[in-house]
């Protein structure tokens, strides 16, 4: 399995106290494309939402990356600015976008441009695998509005088990704005 990165854990990491209410705070521009130059992604990324089982809703297109616009945006003052993409897609298909997810070192750079073409620059300083089944009771961390801003980049990881719906696990990557 891959081994976290960072000591702490993302809670103790990212949560701190919220000194405004985050819908009063100017919101910045929707993301349109991604680079991560260590894995050689450069995409678009597309706005997703919640998909009838209400999970957050993955790209159909495994080339694509999807942020979660019910949250905050790369750029944001404050919370987490969600991205998700497949891990890989049918036999046909192949590798989708976020396959390397899980091979993203300390310090690696994550760039997001927004629709007004503002370039914002991070770097990561974790990486964890989050099975399944506890991602539900993380997903109030991993989604939340509040807190420093950092990038929260999810993918399909772990145990492939088909009989089991597939991937068992998530490949999480927080990065957090870069000077």
């Amino acid at each position: 399995g891959i081994e976290p990165l960072a000591a702490q854990s993302l809670e103790q990491a990212w949560m701190s106290p919220v000194t405004a209410d985050y819908y009063a705070l100017e919101q910045p521009a929707r993301p349109k494309r991604i680079r991560i130059p260590s894995l050689d992604v450069k995409t678009k990324v597309i706005s997703v939402g919640l998909d009838k089982a209400n999970a957050v809703d993955v790209p159909s297109d495994i080339s694509k990356v999807g942020w979660y616009e019910y949250g905050v945006a790369p750029g944001s003052r404050q919370g987490s600015a969600v991205l998700v993409a497949h891990r890989d897609g049918s036999a046909q298909q192949g590798e989708g976008v976020f396959y390397d997810l899980g091979l993203l070192e300390l310090g690696d750079k994550v760039v997001v441009v927004d629709a007004d073409g503002n370039k914002m620059r991070y770097k990561v300083v974790a990486r964890e695998v989050l099975d399944k089944s506890a991602f539900g009771k993380n997903a109030p961390t991993l989604f939340s509005l509040y807190g420093r801003h950092r990038l929260t980049l999810i993918s399909c990881g772990g145990l492939y088990d088909p009989a089991n719906g597939g991937y068992q696990a998530n490949v999480i990557v927080t990065a957090v704005p870069a000077p």
